[in-house]
Order: structure tokens, then C-alpha cells, then sequence
């Protein structure tokens, strides 16, 4: 599955949860605790990093690093 910066944590969450703890960790890496949050079933990735202040290339870089993980388990 390929992941994108239009997708919510919580759809993410939902159709991968064997990579939950792994997401969860890049997440905290970040400063961020969105595991919990209502508002990773409203958000998408993008719109809620861009509200805590990362940029774009940050964004980008963070769904490189998800996507790695999901290949990664795939094999």
C-alpha cells in the first residue's frame, strides 16, 4: 500500500495496524503524540503537520520514512 499526504493518521492506522507502533515512533520522533488525537480522523498527514509548523519538504520527507516502513514489512 502506498501511502500519501492526503491520507488521515486514522486511515492509516486502520488499514495497517501491524506498522502502528512503527508510525507511532517516526510520530514521536517529530514531537508529535497524534496517536491519540480526534483530529487524525479529520486531518490529512499534510494538513495536520502543516498545522504544528512543518514544512513541506518535512511532510515530504516524513511520508518517505511511512513508506520505507510499510515496504519494509512487506517483505
Amino acid at each position: 500500500m502506498q501511502i500519501t499526504k492526503e491520507m488521515t493518521l486514522e486511515e492509516i492506522f486502520t488499514v495497517c495496524p501491524q506498522q502502528n507502533d512503527l508510525i507511532s515512533e517516526e510520530l514521536r520522533k517529530m514531537g508529535l503524540r497524534c496517536l491519540g488525537c480526534h483530529m487524525a480522523s479529520f486531518e490529512s498527514i499534510e494538513q495536520g503537520l502543516q498545522n504544528h509548523g512543518f514544512s513541506e519538504e518535512d511532510i515530504d520527507n516524513f511520508i518517505d520514512k511511512i513508506n520505507n516502513i510499510m515496504r519494509n514489512y512487506e517483505k
